[in-house]
């Protein structure tokens, strides 16, 4: 048989203790090491880097300078491992958003997430076993040690031999418990540690660098994008009131001056030729005439006799007399005409010259209302445009009103839900928190009856010895034979009422076993059926949760980016945490289990060790 006593000396615990630093330091190194660290150097230097690129106005230098910036700190592993993927991914979708006419920046929140940042980077799974190990490691040395000092007990030796392996094991205790105690304050320095330093700084250095990113490269949402297109279209229109005031109105003034000047100069001037004509053929028939006559009248005077010269001569000095006012008067009309004809030549010149002007601005105005009705064609296409988008965006308004309307309802009927299960869960928690009390009860009881079993077997070391001591005063005294015999009988008595004791508190025994097993076989049933019922409603849950997924897919998919991200990260964090507590549940009903198989062969050990116990007292009673 194998001697496995150097696994109770303290030299071996000693040893088991420090290889459990050991481990713990070596996992330390791995975990955490320099990479935390080195998260919050780089969130300092990303968010000096951010601020620096605030006073580029450009959007796409910006990404440039950036890009290149990310690129030239990829040596480091946290630059490497979390953010020049994502940077790469953002910086990639912002690239195709401007190929491709779109305006807009993308959400920093859909490229940097937490998994990567945090869960994968950090190494949080391991760097959360590790405690559980410390725990698995200690609890291990304490039974291992317990083990190895029980099996070198003999029941079947003498009671010397038994008294010595007790006290070996009692007083082995102490070292033995040592690898639980130090697995515990491992476990607890861990957890303090990691919780209170290293976890908070790197979730502070994502979030940071996340918030940092979203500050210098803000995503546009379509409100912001409606009041850019109100301002374009209010800038828009001051410009085309300041062209309008400037240029366009004292051009059609000078284009009216100009056309009027064109259009009544060419008639003046034909008007002035005209009269210049008349006057001339008037004057030329006019002196024409008076020849004729004057010829006429002569030869009528030499052919007419002398009575008729006197006549003649009168009417003659009357016609000379009438051609001369007709002369002056003629001549009166010319100067008067010439003095008109003056002044409307003067009236010609400007009225040319108002023509030529009135042309040019009628021109001017042509082209000018040719521009100004291509441009009320544009103001009127943009005015319905604008109307369209009104009714467009007064509909999407009402439909996300609407849709919010059916998210609350949803969402209150989901919480309404969700407290109930809460409720049930905190239920199942007390039902619980009852039967481990009761467990602790009959671990007490248990804990009695070996202190009582204990007694018993101290009783019996006694009896022992007082036997031994009435045979040796048997060999030595036979004169005494007769006190010897009333004390033997004494003794039997006592020990006939020693096993009467003994039959008794077997039977004591016996029954704190049976109610021992039943009540773990209750327990065991109320642990699955409380099992039974978690599952129930974790199922009952996530249908709920899945039906609401559904109703909501619709809705949701019109809603905002930020609030779909909101959801799901809630979603997310809610099933992680579910998760995590109904894993922690199934490691209690595990270990429960486990505690209620391993009892029954406990318990065969000790109703073993009790009828071997009644044989010895059998033994010493036909002795």
């Amino acid at each position: 048989m194998l001697n496995f006593s150097f696994l109770t000396t303290p030299i071996f615990y000693y040893f088991y203790i420090s290889a459990m630093v050991a481990i713990g330091v070596y996992q330390y190194l791995i975990i955490y090491g320099s990479r935390y660290k080195q998260s919050k150097m780089i969130r300092i230097q990303i968010e000096e880097r951010l601020l620096e690129l605030q006073g580029v106005e450009s959007l796409h230098e910006r990404f440039h300078l950036m890009n290149e910036w990310v690129k030239s700190q990829a040596n480091h592993a946290y630059v490497k491992d979390c953010i020049k993927p994502a940077w790469d991914a953002f910086y990639k979708k912002f690239l195709d958003y401007q190929r491709n006419g779109v305006t807009f920046t993308p959400d920093v929140y859909d490229f940097f997430h937490e998994e990567e940042f945090i869960h994968r980077y950090g190494k949080r799974k391991l760097a959360e076993l590790i405690p559980a190990i410390f725990l698995a490691m200690g609890i291990i040395g304490t039974f291992v040690g317990i083990a190895v000092g029980v099996s070198s007990l003999s029941p079947d030796g003498e009671t010397t031999e038994m008294r010595n392996g007790i006290s070996v094991l009692l007083s082995g205790m102490k070292v033995k418990f040592l690898s639980s105690i130090c697995g515990i304050i491992l476990s607890a320095l861990w957890q303090y540690i990691d919780k209170r330093n290293f976890q908070p700084m790197l979730v502070e250095s994502f979030h940071k660098i996340r918030k940092s990113l979203d500050d210098a490269f803000p995503t546009q949402e379509g409100n912001i994008a409606l009041i850019r297109m109100i301002e374009n279209q209010e800038k828009q229109m001051m410009d085309f009131q300041s062209f309008m005031s400037d240029q366009l109105i004292p051009q059609m003034i000078t284009g009216f001056q100009d056309s009027i000047n064109d259009t009544l100069r060419a008639p003046l001037e034909q008007s002035q030729l005209l009269m210049q004509e008349i006057v001339n053929n008037a004057t030329t028939n006019q002196v024409e005439g008076m020849r004729q006559l004057t010829s006429e009248v002569m030869q009528s005077l030499n052919e007419i006799t002398g009575e008729h010269m006197r006549d003649l001569g009168e009417a003659l000095k009357t016609t000379v007399n009438w051609q001369q006012k007709v002369h002056e008067e003629l001549s009166a009309l010319v100067e008067s005409m010439e003095a008109a004809a003056g002044k409307q030549s003067e009236m010609v010149e400007k009225t040319t010259v108002l023509t030529e002007e009135i042309h040019h601005y009628t021109e001017h105005i042509s082209d000018y209302q040719n521009v100004l009705e291509g441009t009320v064609k544009q103001l009127n296409e943009t005015s319905s445009k604008n109307s369209e988008l009104q009714v467009t965006a007064t509909e999407l308004l009402g439909q996300m009103v609407e849709e919010r309307i059916v998210f609350h309802s949803h969402f209150t009927e989901h919480m309404s839900t969700l407290k109930e299960n809460v409720s049930q869960i905190v239920m199942q928690s007390e039902l619980q928190a009852k039967v481990q009390d009761e467990l602790s009860k009959n671990l007490d009881l248990i804990t009695t009856m070996s202190e009582s079993q204990v007694d018993v077997v101290r009783s019996f070391t006694e009896q022992a010895e007082s036997t031994q001591k009435v045979t040796q005063g048997m060999v030595q005294l036979v004169e005494r034979f007769d006190l010897s015999a009333t004390a033997l009988s004494e003794v039997q008595e006592k020990v006939n009422d020693m096993f009467g004791l003994t039959v008794e508190e077997r039977k004591r025994l016996e029954d704190l076993v049976q109610l021992i097993q039943e009540s773990l076989l209750n327990q065991a049933e109320l642990m699955d059926e409380r099992t039974k019922v978690l599952s129930s409603l974790w199922e009952s849950t996530s249908s709920v949760m899945t039906s609401m997924n559904n109703k909501l897919g619709t809705s949701m998919s019109q809603f905002t980016d930020d609030l779909h991200r909101g959801l799901q990260h809630t979603f997310e964090q809610f099933d992680e945490e579910l998760t995590k507590s109904v894993t922690l549940l199934a490691r209690g009903v595990d270990s429960l289990r486990e505690g209620t198989s391993d009892l029954p062969d406990v318990i065969e050990d000790l109703r073993r060790s009790v009828v071997e116990i009644n044989s010895l007292m059998k033994k010493a009673a036909n002795a």
